[in-house]
Formats: structure tokens, C-alpha cells, sequence
């Protein structure tokens, strides 16, 4: 049952996730993937590749300073297979900030991935 979906300009990640927090402008995702998921986004994402340029009547101007979206990642809450995740948050567009892996415990297969995003205060990818 995966309720997230990773999308990038050359990658597409279906997932489980643990934890989906929004704060202003900086989005902290944690879920569960296969090591072979993990690797791709890996190969498809430059974190810290990121910033704020400017602010306009407070909101952030954040860009993928990769200047060819190899940083941006679409966020997509999966309404299929009856999660709720979609119904509780919007799709974002986001630029990795961060990511850190370790293994689950007891899991062989599954890697728990937290991820850090500058979300982009337009809508386009």
C-alpha cells in the first residue's frame, strides 16, 4: 500500500510514508523504500542544490540551483489502494534540501529515507 509518489525529471518513486510535515516553505518527508528506489533517487537528486533567492511580500522565491531541475521532485499523495494521505495534503514541488537513509530494523529488504525539501512556491515543474 504506498501512498506517496516521487516524481522527477528522469525517476518515479512509489512509497511508503511515515511522516509528511509542512512548515512554511520547508517540507520533511520520511518513508520506507527498497534499496533499489533509494539508489535511483540517489542518481536523480543533488541535495543542497537549493535556496532562496528573494522574498516578495513574504513568500520565498526557492529554485533548484541544479539549473536543469536534476533537484526538483514532484510529491504526489497517492489516492489509490485507500491511503488517506491524499485527502489530509496537496501535491508539492519540491528541492532537496537533504537526504539520509538507514536501514529498518528487521526489515532486509526496506531502507527508512528522510528527505528535506525547499518547497517551490510556484506549482510547475
Amino acid at each position: 500500500m504506498s501512498d506517496l509518489i516521487l516524481s522527477g525529471q528522469s525517476c518515479s518513486v512509489t512509497c511508503n510514508c511515515s511522516r509528511f510535515t509542512v512548515d512554511n516553505y520547508n517540507l520533511v518527508l520520511e518513508m520506507w523504500l527498497k534499496k533499489s528506489d533509494i539508489q535511483l533517487l540517489r542518481n536523480n537528486v543533488r541535495p543542497n542544490a537549493c535556496k532562496e533567492l528573494y522574498s516578495i511580500l513574504g513568500l520565498p522565491h526557492n529554485v533548484d540551483t541544479s539549473w536543469s531541475k536534476a533537484n526538483t521532485i514532484r510529491i504526489i499523495p497517492n489516492a489509490e489502494h485507500g491511503s488517506n494521505l491524499a485527502y489530509m495534503r496537496n501535491e508539492k514541488i519540491g528541492y532537496c534540501k537533504s537526504m539520509v537513509t538507514e536501514p529498518l530494523e528487521g526489515q532486509s529488504q526496506w531502507i527508512n529515507c528522510k528527505m528535506e525539501f525547499l518547497v517551490s512556491s510556484t506549482s510547475k515543474l
